[in-house]
């Protein structure tokens, strides 16, 4: 079953995630813990029924507790001001099917991040280190009933954080790594 995730997040250049992680729990987040995920995004382009946007993500997530596979498709971002599509995501056994997908002659961009977790209410906080990219704070909200919930969240905790005034980024971090790339 589907569902709509809204997200937007921020650079964290240049600030002391620690001090960060400390005015969360302070303003009542509860820490979940700490995760890597290494995501492996099918190159859909070659396919002929392919739609500008949409995602298929294959994510390998590592915890104290173990390893877990899923698979995601997302779809076509909505227009907004924050980042607003369907996912729908499957849990997978192991990690074969990115081999299979391997095989059938498709291409898969890295994107690789530790990411520690962080909610309150319906808003989960990510702290993200993501390989080549640097510190983010992503924001996220699943089925809320409009994107100035999420953004109205947002802003009074970029607040807290003194953080107010950096620019929202609703960019993925695949689309920041091909980006980045593509200068190179």
């Amino acid at each position: 079953m589907g569902s709509r995730e809204f997200e937007v997040k921020v650079s964290l250049e240049g600030v002391d995630l620690g001090r960060v992680s400390e005015v969360l729990e302070g303003l009542g987040f509860r820490y979940l813990g700490e995760v890597y995920e290494e995501d492996h995004y099918v190159d859909l382009r070659s396919c002929s029924s392919y739609r500008y946007g949409t995602v298929l993500r294959f994510r390998r997530s590592e915890t104290p507790s173990g390893t877990e596979f899923r698979l995601t498709y997302k779809g076509v971002v909505e227009p907004s001001r924050v980042k607003a599509r369907e996912e729908v995501e499957i849990p997978l056994p192991d990690g074969r099917l990115l081999e299979v997908f391997r095989k059938l002659g498709f291409q898969a961009i890295r994107v690789a991040k530790r990411r520690r977790v962080y909610t309150r209410g319906e808003l989960r906080v990510f702290l993200d280190v993501v390989e080549g990219l640097g510190s983010f704070a992503e924001f996220e909200m699943v089925n809320p009933e409009s994107e100035e919930v999420l953004l109205r969240e947002v802003r009074a905790v970029l607040r807290d954080l003194g953080l107010e005034g950096r620019p929202l980024i609703v960019e993925s971090y695949l689309e920041l790594v091909l980006r980045s790339t593509q200068r190179g």
